[in-house]
């Protein structure tokens, strides 16, 4: 009897262990990103500089935007949507809206993907108060993949 509980509860550590590995965030894409201008994303707000862009997959429901500094340090996870978007060539990039002197991510589009980012509430506002159909301009950085 003692046999049987132990093989039954070693069998469920198992199983516990092994659900924790195929549970792990699936990475679509990790890239280096070199930033000329001051931007947002969501309602962050970020310097020109240098960024590792990463878009991970933790479950089949959710897909996430993981902006790290270039030294590695994680600095916003945002929730992203799929738009269908892929890029006609072989180059990843990010593309940005610009209205004066902001800048506010809206998409990352590569080879095998498209997602796109949600508006700021902020810039909502903004848009409806002052222009009800906005026409911002559109900027795109190439991203590097990473090895």
């Amino acid at each position: 009897m003692k046999k049987k509980i132990l093989l039954s509860c070693s069998l469920l550590v198992l199983a516990i262990m092994l659900a924790g590995v195929s549970t792990q965030a699936q990475t679509l894409g990790s890239y280096d990103a070199e930033i000329p201008f001051d931007f947002t994303i969501g309602d962050t707000a970020y310097e020109a500089g240098d960024y590792i862009i990463r878009v991970k997959s933790p479950n089949y429901l959710a897909t996430v935007l993981e902006v790290s500094s270039a030294e590695g340090l994680e600095l916003q996870s945002t929730a992203i949507t799929k738009n269908g978007d892929r890029s006609k060539n072989d180059q990843a990039r990010l593309v940005f809206d610009r209205e004066g002197d902001h800048y506010s991510l809206r998409q990352i589009v590569a080879p095998g993907f498209g997602f796109s980012t949600l508006k700021t509430r902020e810039l909502v506002t903004v848009v409806e108060e002052d222009n009800p159909q906005p026409d911002p301009d559109t900027v795109s950085i190439v991203l590097k993949r990473r090895q």
